[in-house]
């Protein structure tokens, strides 16, 4: 990982940097469940601007990928990646052929 940025470092000029911060944030919400994050933790996390956690969790939150209580401003997991996750179907090769190696990823 870059200590920049906290993203892989690999191929890193073929890839998208903010797609790579989402993604993080994602990670760090799954980690810090069930209890969840604010965003100011989550930057902190994954070594990103507050503000640009915010907004990127903001549009995660659009999307459905995370949830934010309203009472804590804590930051979840959100209902469409389990619907993604479920498509999955647990480890099976997914549509494409491309298997798919999670613990390398992290």
């Amino acid at each position: 990982m870059s200590t920049a940025d906290n993203v892989p470092d690999q191929a890193s000029g073929a890839r998208v940097q903010s797609v790579e911060r989402a993604l993080a944030l994602l990670d760090a919400i799954a980690d810090a469940s069930p209890r969840g994050d604010t965003a100011a933790e989550l930057a902190l996390a994954c070594g990103i601007n507050r503000a640009t956690a915010w907004r990127l969790l903001a549009t995660l939150e659009g999307r459905g990928l995370v949830d934010r209580d309203p009472a804590t401003s804590r930051y979840q997991i959100g209902y469409t990646v389990a619907r993604l996750a479920a498509a999955f179907q647990g480890g099976e090769q997914p549509p494409g052929g491309r298997a798919v190696d999670t613990a390398r990823q992290r």
